[in-house]
């Protein structure tokens, strides 16, 4: 199993490449709340487990992600505020560009999870946006829009439409 773990790292290493200044990530917005308090974490997607994945699913453009069905909240990342304790790895399940992703990991091998200090914007997939989600939240400042059948509407923490 060490050899194993080894080899896996070794991996990581030769196809790590540098990111984009922006990453999104998609989830659920029930999860929003723990997200904002603890940072994202690998249990922290729509799917939980990941189905077994090491890291964080990212995509770099928010189109891939935009239909929904990752979860109808998209947060945007400035990897410039992430630090350097990360690996990016892509990743291209089925070799034919329907699912590329970045793959974030953790270089020092814990856990993995980003702070939420690279949080840069809050997308709702949906014609508004879920207040009940964002109790509690004002104090983080981030901008959130939703975006809903080309429209795009954009909010305050206090939900308030500006």
């Amino acid at each position: 199993m060490k050899l194993v773990m080894e080899n896996w790292r070794g991996y990581l290493r030769e196809n790590e490449v540098s990111p984009p200044d922006t990453l999104y990530h998609a989830t659920a917005p029930t999860r929003l709340a723990n997200i904002m308090r603890t940072g994202l974490g690998q249990g922290e997607s729509k799917f939980q487990g990941n189905a077994g994945q090491a890291g964080i699913s990212t995509a770099s453009d928010i189109d891939a992600l935009a239909g929904g069905d990752f979860g109808n909240l998209i947060l945007m990342l400035d990897t410039s505020k992430m630090g350097d304790n990360y690996n990016f790895i892509p990743t291209d399940y089925w070799g034919d560009d329907r699912e590329k992703e970045l793959r974030i990991t953790s270089k020092d091998e814990s856990d993995t999870v980003i702070s939420p200090s690279a949080i840069s914007k809050l997308i709702f997939i949906s014609p508004k946006i879920p207040r009940f989600e964002l109790k509690g939240l004002s104090k983080y400042n981030i901008p959130i829009e939703s975006i809903w059948k080309g429209e795009t509407k954009t909010y305050n923490m206090n939900g308030e439409n500006v």
